[in-house]
């Protein structure tokens, strides 16, 4: 015998025999394992200590106990239990069922997870996924395992690991050590690498371009980072994260390859404009809100695009670095008299060299100025703002006040005058007339004034600097006293580093510079020409020109991937054009309940006839039955919402509706809604026997059936594509013109066939914000274009992946923005999830005469309706969201005269179990029942086949109430096609692959949905 057998025949544990008086047990050691002989002879009391390959001890006793089903030669081993069967009594308590064997059994149950042979490559797969390796090798995934296995992990003369299974150090070091992830030559594989994570990108480009928090700010606040791009630290919407690790795009040449990409799935358009807003803020006005960044508002300054970031509460520090400050008080700012030294500290205005009355010396205090010691200084000077028209020739003289932090101006006699000035003066001749109010003027350059004071010993950060003028001639300036928002302003611009200084370096080794922060070096040498190019522009600014590179080098795919790219010279072409058609607009709603929605709540039995059973002789009826399974959660018919069933073939004349979804009631009962009963996924028809066999999926899992029920393609006939995604491809095909939107992320559901017509368009919930208002250079968006051309198919997938999402996702941005910005609904939708996603669908059908389209394909979802927990609760405060976001929206479409032109359909993963669990709560089940609604159906009736049978006696019915679907998806969409304009058997059959299995007694026409 061996350890294996030992440990996968008996099953039946035992005390350790060491614990036993001396001669109760003889010790027998052999190769695998030790064996315990009572009175010397095998026998059910032998015990065996076997030490497994994961560094446990078990003792096994030499028997097993099986249970044998009367009547028959069947057996089936007796299940062990921690829990007493014989349960605690109240009022009193006594019994067997305590705490403790709970815990050892919840004990038991984790340990068998943890120690399960699955857990090793699932979790390396994902670890891997995390460290930047979408697809990794089965070597390098069965490497991984075994460190994690085995609790160790070699490389080199190192050891990492304690060498106790599970140890994550050795899972780390062979993630991390291993030659998959650090040789350069799987640089040339196309598939390798990753797209970064969104929140990644953004520390990444915050930590290599030196942002510096304003030091009044306690803390760095990055705010609706996930409405914006998608992802924020610790705020993942859902216990699957932010994205799937299975998740593969909807196009280019990963989805034709089936690779995975999880962070592709954030490249939604709303997103992927978010993220580069977001950046451009960042760079051009520093940490704030100005023009959708990342930050909020700060100061009384403006969103400029001058590097002053007067906004901002914080900013980039790369290279040569400009700060400023305002005069920000009535005594920083001040005049004196030159022939009597008379003080005015409240003047509305600065006469910079003669009053009309004597010269002057006028004194300027900027305060909080954010220079570090011994910096470089680059540039500096100041801006007025012009009080009075003024062209008489005026010449005057700048100095500063050489003290290491000066104090403010006061109303003592030469109080400007009698302060030290320093060595440094700079002449400012022959200014310029001021010949219009508001205009801004500059003086020369304050440098040497500047350097020489942060020179001193005793400058700190943060300290005031006094800049003093006096001279002939007259220019009146704005003062504090009379316009704060316009009274002085100190720019100075320096370095901490002389290579940073323009004079150092070329712009093109600026740019060098910015890739290797940026890319790793990685930038390919054609986009950095296009880069410099552009920059140019700018006309010799080089604070502009390294902004603008700053902006164009974050769109660039080596920035968004950790894979090499490179242009093949050839330009993108649009998704071709659709031709249009006169036929009248229809539009398809697709509302999904993501986590499975307990539908046996949202509709059950309420008046059911009673039935007499030919074998028992007893009398029941359904809502009996469904009352007996879902005990104490059941929808029950005192609260319900009643709708007559009389005319819809039913086991029940009459159901309820859950008392939160009124408006599905009267619609119901306007016949503008009806409900289809226990559906679901089916490749063909199917009951307890064979479903396992015949139905080709992992039932009862979230990510599967949510991926299938949107594909309804089981035998991926058409890999990769959705329902809709089909049915808009034998639309276009039939000469219409269409268009799919997402309003709650990129969906499967709208996937059609890659290349063959325009993909589906992503939008937030909240609609659509601006891209790049204030654009760095005339032609950005051009530029960007041509940094996102078509990428060489020798080189990343990766990088192909986002340069053909950022360019799909401007131009369907250019196109939507325009069309939206017109619109005016009638109606008041609710602030919620699913209403804000509503009243964008309502506001695009308005559009829909605008964009030319005469058929609108949409998504909508809402979460939260995994209730494993607390159902009643849960489900009503879904069902009131629910609720008035349909209100509102069919309002608006009857407003628009489109209700007769709309039709939405409702699914979700699956149903819930009609038995509830111990939490109050409900787990996965499968058939489920949907509704569908709009101003042309023949509503009013349940289609379908309710159950009137929810135990295991039913030929459909599986565990604690789960039942197989009688109808199938196809049923339902094969109406709704028909409807929609594709009538041909063969185009139906390329929408609904499945459909052939099923007879067509089990598919909907559109005369069976449709008046």
């Amino acid at each position: 015998s061996s350890a294996d057998e030992i440990l996968s025949t008996l099953l039946i544990g035992s005390m350790n025999p060491e614990v036993f008086d001396d001669g109760t047990f003889i010790k027998q050691k052999e190769a695998e394992f030790t064996v315990y002989l009572k009175n010397g002879v095998y026998d059910s009391d032998t015990v065996f200590e076997v030490v497994d390959d994961m560094s446990r001890t078990f003792f096994m006793k030499n028997a097993f106990s099986r249970v044998k089903v009367v009547g028959g030669n069947f057996y089936f081993r007796n299940a062990p239990h921690f829990m007493s069967m014989i349960a605690d009594s109240k009022p009193y308590g006594i019994g067997e069922t305590t705490r403790r064997d709970a815990e050892y059994e919840t004990e038991a149950v984790l340990d068998h997870y943890f120690y399960h042979p699955n857990v090793a490559p699932f979790l390396c797969i994902h670890f891997i996924k995390r460290f930047g390796i979408s697809n990794p090798s089965p070597r390098y995934v069965e490497k991984c395992a075994v460190a994690f296995h085995n609790g160790t992990y070699s490389s080199g003369s190192h050891s990492y690991g304690s060498g106790l299974y599970g140890d994550l150090s050795a899972l780390i070091a062979s993630i991390a050590l291993d030659r998959e992830a650090r040789t350069p030559v799987l640089d040339a594989d196309p598939a390798h690498g990753s797209l970064r994570e969104p929140i990644l990108k953004v520390i990444g480009f915050m930590r290599a371009l030196k942002f510096e928090q304003d030091p009044r700010v306690p803390t760095t606040k990055l705010i609706f980072m996930n409405e914006k791009i998608g992802q924020m630290a610790h705020s993942f919407e859902t216990v699957f994260s932010f994205f799937s690790s299975d998740h593969i795009p909807n196009n280019g040449p990963l989805h034709f390859a089936s690779l995975t990409s999880p962070e592709s799935a954030k490249l939604e358009m709303p997103l992927t404009i978010g993220l580069l807003n977001g950046i451009f803020s960042l760079v051009k006005y520093g940490l704030s809100g100005c023009n959708n960044g990342f930050g909020m508002n700060s100061g009384s300054g403006s969103c400029k695009d001058d590097g002053l970031y007067e906004k901002a509460i914080g900013a980039l520090r790369f290279g040569p670095v400009t700060v400023s400050s305002r005069v920000t008080s009535s005594s920083d700012d001040a005049e004196q008299r030159s022939d009597n030294g008379s003080v005015r500290v409240a003047s509305r205005d600065l006469s910079l060299g003669e009053s009309k009355r004597s010269s002057q010396w006028v004194g300027m205090r900027f305060t909080n100025i954010q220079v570090p010691k011994k910096a470089i200084i680059i540039g500096a000077y100041i801006e007025f703002e012009v009080d009075e028209i003024d062209k008489k020739a005026t010449s005057l003289s700048i100095r500063g006040e050489p003290v290491d932090n000066p104090s403010e101006f006061s109303t003592e006699n030469y109080n400007i005058s009698n302060r030290l000035l320093t060595n440094a003066m700079v002449s400012w001749d022959d200014i310029p007339a001021w010949e219009k109010i508001s205009d801004k003027h500059k003086t020369p350059d304050l440098s040497p004034i500047i350097q020489e004071l942060v020179d001193r010993s005793g400058w700190v950060l943060g300290n005031s600097v006094v800049l003093i003028i006096n001279g002939t001639g007259t220019r009146v300036a704005e003062a504090w006293d009379g316009d704060p928002k316009n009274a002085p302003l100190l720019v100075v611009t320096y370095s901490t580093d002389d290579e940073s200084a323009p004079t150092g370096r070329s712009t093109s080794e600026i740019i060098d510079n910015l890739a290797t922060l940026l890319t790793a070096g990685r930038l390919n040498t054609e986009r950095k020409e296009h880069i410099l190019e552009a920059v140019k522009s700018t006309g010799g600014d080089v604070q502009a020109g390294l902004r603008l590179a700053e902006q164009l080098v974050v769109t660039t795919p080596e920035f968004h991937t950790t894979s090499l790219s490179a242009p093949s010279g050839e330009n993108r072409q649009k998704q071709r054009a659709q031709s249009s058609s006169t036929d009248e607009y229809k539009s398809i709603v697709y509302l999904y309940f993501d986590g499975g929605c307990d539908s046996f709540n949202m509709l059950a039995p309420y008046s059911c006839p009673d039935i007499i059973d030919p074998v028992s002789g007893k009398t029941s009826n359904t809502y009996d039955k469904y009352l007996a399974i879902r005990e104490h959660v059941a929808l029950t018919s005192k609260i319900s919402l009643e709708i007559d069933a009389s005319d819809s073939s039913q086991p029940c004349t009459s159901f309820g509706i859950h008392p939160n979804l009124p408006t599905l009631r009267d619609l119901y009962n306007e016949r503008s809604a009806l409900f289809v009963a226990n559906a679901g996924l089916l490749l063909k028809p199917v009951d307890k026997t064979n479903y396992r066999e015949q139905t080709p999926t992992q039932l009862f899992s979230h990510n599967t059936l949510s991926r299938e029920t949107k594909q309804v393609d089981l035998n991926e006939e058409i890999s990769g594509t959705g329902v809709l995604g089909r049915l808009n491809d034998a639309l276009a095909e039939f000469g219409y013109s269409t268009s799919m939107f997402s309003i709650s992320g990129s969906t499967i559901t709208l996937a059609g066939q890659p290349g063959v017509n325009p993909p589906q368009s992503v939008l937030r919930r909240t609609g659509l914000d601006s891209f790049n208002s204030e654009p760095s250079s005339t032609n950005m968006k051009d530029t960007i274009k041509k940094l996102n051309n078509v990428t060489n198919k020798d080189y990343g997938f990766m990088s192909e992946t986002w340069a053909y999402g950022l360019y799909e996702a401007m131009d369907q941005h250019s196109a939507l923005y325009d069309a939206l910005d017109q619109v005016s609904l009638s109606q008041s939708f609710p602030a919620t999830n699913l209403g804000n996603q509503l009243s964008t669908v309502a506001e695009l059908i308005q559009t829909h005469t605008r964009r030319g389209t005469n058929r609108d394909l949409f998504y909508v979802s809402l979460g939260g309706f995994d209730t494993h927990a607390d159902v009643g609760p849960a489900l009503a405060a879904r069902f009131d969201e629910v609720d008035g976001a349909l209100s509102a929206f069919v309002n608006e479409m009857k407003a628009q005269g489109l209700w007769a032109q709309t039709t939405l359909v409702q699914f979700s993963d699956f149903a819930r179990t009609l038995s509830p669990n111990s939490g109050n709560g409900t787990d996965h089940g499968w058939g489920q029942n949907v509704f569908i609604m709009g101003g042309s159906l023949n509503g009013g009736k349940i289609m379908g086949n309710y159950p009137d049978e929810f135990s295991e006696k039913s030929s459909i019915g599986l565990s604690r109430g789960r039942l197989i679907p009688t109808t199938p998806w196809d049923a339902i969409w094969n109406g709704i096609a028909q409807w929609c304009g594709v009538t041909t058997e063969s185009d139906l059959d390329k929408i609904l692959p499945m459909r052939k299995n099923f007879p067509p007694t089990h598919l909907f026409n559109i005369s069976d949905l449709y008046t």
